[in-house]
């Protein structure tokens, strides 16, 4: 089956998730053209061996959106796909027209970042439009799927594709040489069960970084924080910085500059903890989903995550580690020190186990082979047009 992909740029693309349909239906023998915004070549895993072609188009000026609509024109015309995958809603606003009035082909609209109402109104129009024009809509949460078709109206839950990490995903071995490089920058070289809490990006007010650093304040000494995508010289950075110094943290913080995706994974296997803290500022963050949950699982992490429904139901049903209350940070220490405050064989056992869990019950193949090929299968299952939900 030809499968047409219209999906976000992959310059300087760390995670892969937001591409990881297309990556799907290569290795399960479709041919795939990706049609997307870019100026460099392409990451060696996108290829797939060639399995996948892509048209890469120049994004900026005045003529970058007639290039890219005729570009996806251009694909229609002679690439005749059976599927049109339009992923995120970034690209609604242009994938929308090839989305009406089309019966002969199939469409899937895919979202992993549907924040609710209100809040990106532009995108908001677009993708309401693009899921009432879709055969299928795909979320990334149940809560988010279901919140999604309520305020779109649409006629039926959408499908669920948890974003995470493939079981061949290439994930390194703990490097146990680099570790100890971490801890010595961190100040802990010779410190009895130095445990090393990775924050997952840089700091941010938005992943709760501030509550993060008042729960350090409370917790022993051989606990350390280590950010990355940042330095003090930048405005993260220095509040950061500014923070750390204010309540006594100095030299219990380690910023890392920005890394790529491979540098990401090798520092979470040489770490301990994963932090996965959001506010409770929105549907997409209340029912959150990100793709660095089976980043961490998969290099061995336990979690410290957000005490929201989803998050908990999905922590406490696979041990995966410690739910709390993000704005307390009382809590956070309390929970933080419960995973970390183990001995290292009982980590070590833990690493593997959730390593297992990841590559099994929550890797991407888990939903994403029963729903896209029942969703690919030649006749869709609901014609498209604009829904009523009976509750709405």
């Amino acid at each position: 089956m030809r499968i047409l992909f219209l999906g976000y740029s992959l310059d300087g693309v760390r995670a892969p998730h937001h591409h990881m349909a297309a990556l799907w239906f290569a290795r399960n023998g479709h041919e795939v053209l990706c049609v997307q915004w870019g100026r460099e070549s392409v990451p060696e895993w996108a290829l797939q061996d060639g399995r996948i072609r892509y048209e890469l188009v120049p994004k900026g000026g005045p003529l970058a959106v007639p290039r890219y609509l005729a570009a996806v024109r251009r694909a229609l015309k002679e690439f005749r796909p059976a599927v049109l995958y339009v992923q995120g809603a970034q690209q609604t606003p242009m994938a929308l027209w090839f989305a009406l009035g089309h019966g002969e082909r199939t469409t899937i609209y895919h979202t992993q970042d549907f924040v609710g109402p209100g809040q990106h109104l532009f995108y908001e129009t677009f993708e309401r439009l693009m899921a009432r024009n879709s055969d299928w809509v795909i979320s990334n949460d149940p809560g988010r799927g279901r919140a999604l078709a309520s305020i779109f109206r649409l006629n039926r839950m959408t499908e669920v594709i948890r974003t995470a990490l493939p079981r061949w995903w290439p994930v390194p071995e703990r490097d146990e040489a680099y570790r100890q490089e971490l801890i010595e920058k961190s100040g802990l070289r010779g410190a009895e069960q130095p445990r090393l809490i990775v924050a997952g990006g840089p700091y941010s007010p938005g992943r709760m970084s501030p509550e993060l650093l008042d729960a350090l304040a409370r917790m022993p000494l051989n606990y350390r924080v280590i950010f990355s995508g940042g330095d003090e010289n930048d405005r993260e950075g220095r509040q950061c910085a500014e923070h750390a110094r204010r309540i006594g943290l100095e030299g219990r913080i380690l910023q890392l500059p920005e890394l790529t995706f491979e540098e990401l994974l090798k520092l979470y296997a040489a770490s301990d903890i994963g932090v996965l803290l959001y506010p409770n500022s929105g549907i997409g963050h209340f029912h959150q989903a990100p793709g660095r949950l089976t980043e961490y699982l998969r290099c061995g992490l336990a979690v410290i995550a957000s005490n929201f429904p989803g998050f908990e139901l999905l922590t406490l049903k696979y041990q995966l580690g410690e739910v709390a209350d993000p704005y307390s940070p009382v809590e956070i220490a309390s929970r933080i020190t419960r995973i970390g405050g183990v001995p290292d064989a009982e980590m070590a056992a833990r690493r593997a186990r959730l390593a297992h869990v990841a590559s099994t019950d929550l890797a991407y193949e888990a939903q994403a082979d029963a729903v896209l090929t029942r969703l690919t299968q030649p006749a869709p299952g609901i014609a498209k047009g604009r829904a009523v939900l009976v509750d709405g």
